[in-house]
């Protein structure tokens, strides 16, 4: 397949673990290549990890409000 499928199945994967944001890390800091970029690939690999660790407590939060 090209690598729209392939991130599209990564994506499904992913959102099933329970530490999500550590495999974004991971693939962008390694499989990306961040690595290569040094410390600025390690630090936009951490804030693309961050932002999906606070989308997911954000939406975490917003069901439970529905469910009060």
């Amino acid at each position: 397949g090209n690598i729209q499928q392939l991130r599209r199945s990564l994506k499904k994967i992913a959102i099933r673990l329970p530490f999500e944001w550590h495999f974004w890390f991971v693939y962008h800091f390694i499989l990306c290549l961040g690595f290569l970029e040094g410390r600025a690939g390690f630090i936009a690999s951490q804030l693309r990890a961050s932002y999906i660790k606070d989308v997911r407590a954000k939406v975490y939060e917003l069901s439970m409000r529905e469910n009060i």
